[in-house]
């Protein structure tokens, strides 16, 4: 009988243009297809270049997910690289993660380990993320990627 074993695809970048992304501004990834590869969970992964500022009151960058098919995602996503104007009644999006930032002039680091927890545990047909920047320091430059995980028989 074969053990059942947890299983990392590649690290996949995806569109988002985070670079100059100011205080109080929030931008959406390109939606992540998940009908082929068929992951059961995925990591994501995110590098924030900080601007030079005094940081604020707030002192936190929000990374929020929203899920859907065929163009129709989870309000107020698009499922395209672009900012996002946030509908004050009407955000229905999974989330927040909050990154805690204490100071600006830094590059942070994080890892979301489980995307598919924002969902139910279960990751959507498509998904993306939404990173939504409430800490008075500009993005200088950002990285990201996701990982999908899968089981395997060995």
């Amino acid at each position: 009988m074969a053990d059942i074993k947890l299983a990392y695809g590649t690290d996949t970048n995806t569109a988002i243009t985070l670079a100059g992304l100011a205080h109080g501004a929030a931008r959406e990834s390109r939606y992540i297809l998940n009908s082929v590869d068929l992951f059961a969970d995925a990591q994501l992964s995110l590098v924030l270049a900080l601007s030079n500022n005094s940081i604020g009151l707030d002192k936190s960058i929000y990374v929020y997910f929203y899920a859907g098919t065929a163009g129709n995602y989870t309000i107020p996503a698009t499922g395209t690289d672009a900012a996002l104007t946030f509908v004050t009644g009407s955000n229905n999006l999974y989330g927040p993660a909050v990154i805690s930032v204490e100071t600006c002039s830094i590059t942070l680091k994080q890892t979301f380990p489980s995307v598919a927890a924002f969902f139910g545990g279960v990751l959507p047909k498509e998904w993306g993320f939404v990173v939504y920047n409430m800490c008075s320091c500009a993005i200088a430059s950002g990285g990201h990627s996701y990982r999908g995980t899968y089981f395997t028989a060995a």
